[in-house]
């Protein structure tokens, strides 16, 4: 940080931030920046973050986009609002789904990659869980833990999931969207079962709409929409068996 101290120019360091205080007895000076131009999952993230974070701390963030924020203090939501606070945030090789949570100065960053809805939606849900301690148990059972005073410590967070799908069989959550959403669940499954129904009336019952992010649907063979049932497609018999029985 440069200054100007009687006609010269001097540098002064300036330690990281090793915690921010986001709320105190109802009231907070933070907002929530999010992007004019921002997609609906985005959109979204920030709603859910404003929420959760009311129902923790009785504190109002207004969601703002980045040129009303003035010079309050910000959590940033997506990529647009991420690096309008900061500039050369690196958010290369996050994929559809890697998330980054991190404090930047006295801001919060929450985004995922460029043109990765879900990306934004997970590193909001993670803040939530991991850090501030949210618990989504079932889709009618949900703990918000009440801090009346409300602390970060240093955040550096960049990671992506470990499996490409993510989805849960045979629970009524499973089949709800903001339960699956909220645990990270980018396969929802029908609650109905036709398993040999046309392909496109059953794909809108396996995935999640663009408010949640959207959702990934592997092949499926034999007449199933489920995934473990496609073997076949990726090895088919015809080709393989002989040589391998």
């Amino acid at each position: 940080i440069l200054g100007i101290v009687t006609g010269c120019i001097h540098t002064r360091e300036v330690k990281p931030v090793d915690r921010l205080t986001l709320a105190t007895q109802g009231q907070t000076a933070y907002v929530i920046t999010l992007a004019k131009d921002r997609s609906a999952a985005e959109g979204y993230a920030a709603e859910e973050l404003a929420r959760y974070l009311k129902d923790m701390t009785s504190a109002e963030f207004a969601i703002v986009t980045p040129a009303e924020r003035g010079r309050r203090p910000a959590i940033a939501v997506g990529p647009a609002a991420a690096r309008a606070l900061v500039s050369d945030l690196n958010l290369d090789g996050l994929g559809t789904e890697g998330i980054v949570v991190k404090i930047s100065g006295r801001h919060v960053i929450l985004t995922g990659g460029p043109g990765a809805p879900r990306g934004t939606l997970y590193a909001v849900y993670h803040f939530l869980d991991n850090v501030l301690g949210v618990r989504w148990w079932a889709k009618d059972a949900t703990f918000v833990p009440r801090k009346p005073e409300l602390t970060v410590e240093a955040l550096n967070i960049v990671q992506q999931p470990a499996f490409e799908m993510r989805g849960s069989l045979g629970s009524d959550s499973a089949w709800d969207q903001d339960w699956s959403a909220h645990n990270h669940l980018n396969r929802m499954y029908a609650s109905t079962w036709n398993v040999y129904a046309p392909r496109q009336e059953t794909v809108a019952l396996f995935t999640l709409d663009e408010k949640h992010g959207g959702g990934i649907q592997f092949p499926a063979g034999g007449g199933f929409q489920t995934d473990g049932h496609s073997l076949g497609v990726y090895l088919p018999r015809e080709k393989y068996f002989d040589a391998h029985p």
